[in-house]
């Protein structure tokens, strides 16, 4: 069986990084503490048209209004910087 390659949009929703198998593993109700005790993550947002990704690190005390804040921030950055140029 031949794979078929991805469209964009198919490609814009693929995982930025693949899971680990133990993450994989571990079900809905039984996560581990490593897990719990994280204290921050990285937030991939991939755009589909032709910007780069944007990692924004997400800590665990964060509430939606705060990552929303970053990423308005650093889109912001982004695109002040790519009009300089």
């Amino acid at each position: 069986m031949s794979v078929m390659p991805l469209s964009e949009k198919a490609k814009g929703k693929q995982r930025a990084f693949p899971l680990s198998s133990s993450i994989a593993s571990t079900t809905s109700q039984s996560t581990s503490t490593a897990d719990v005790e994280q204290l921050s993550r990285d937030l991939v947002v991939r755009f589909t048209d032709g910007l780069p990704d944007l990692i924004i690190i997400v800590e665990k005390e964060d509430l939606v209004k705060d990552v929303k804040r970053k990423v308005s921030l650093l889109l912001r950055l982004f695109t002040s910087t790519q009009s300089r140029s």
